[in-house]
């Protein structure tokens, strides 16, 4: 989720002088909201589209509170 929790983890991930790991276009944020949408993608982060079976990660964070991902799609 890209709630408080998400966004922070976002900025962390992608600023200097925090952990400063990825550039934004690395991280792909998902959100059912589609105003959290719409704040991700205007903050500079990819939206993951959850039909294209071609976006692999090696690296999930959920932020959502609850479970986000169905088990098949963690493989």
């Amino acid at each position: 989720g890209y709630g408080a929790i998400g966004q922070a983890i976002g900025y962390a991930l992608t600023h200097e002088g925090e952990l400063g790991m990825f550039s934004k276009d690395r991280v792909y944020v998902w959100d059912r909201a589609i105003d959290k949408q719409h704040s991700a993608r205007n903050d500079g982060f990819r939206l993951w589209n959850q039909n294209n079976p071609a976006e692999t990660f090696d690296y999930v964070i959920g932020c959502a509170g609850r479970c986000s991902l169905p088990v098949e799609s963690l493989n």
